[in-house]
């Protein structure tokens, strides 16, 4: 199953931070579920692919270019409402989270446990 209904629910939060944190929330839940012990599909799949295979590169982009872009919308209207600095740079701040959204996935598939990204998402 692969669905993106926990980006679009957290969009709904309140504030940017409630934003961010349902998101890694929602990322901690999916890596740590033991029904898919392989992870998240999205990045292990594009850091398995082999060379010659760029299409399935490309598409795992595509899919993550679209949550992130999300993202970058809600950052915007944070910045609007005055949740954000108003000089904050969304598509910025849409890419830094994203990345440690992508490292919780693959610091969970390198040992992690759940209680140790848990406690990094609190700090």
């Amino acid at each position: 199953e692969m669905t993106g209904e926990p980006y679009y629910k957290a969009m709904d939060a309140p504030r940017a931070r409630d934003v961010i944190e349902a998101l890694f929330r929602a990322e901690i839940d999916l890596v740590t579920d033991p029904c898919r012990p392989g992870g998240c599909f999205m990045i292990q799949g594009a850091l398995a692919t082999a060379p010659g295979s760029e299409n399935i590169r490309q598409l795992m982009n595509n899919m993550r270019a679209e949550p992130q872009k999300l993202l970058a919308e809600r950052f915007d209207r944070a910045r609007s409402e005055g949740d954000l600095p108003a000089d904050a740079d969304s598509k910025a701040l849409a890419l830094e989270v994203m990345s440690m959204i992508s490292g919780v996935a693959i610091l969970s598939r390198t040992g992690s446990s759940r209680e140790d990204l848990e406690t990094m998402v609190r700090q």
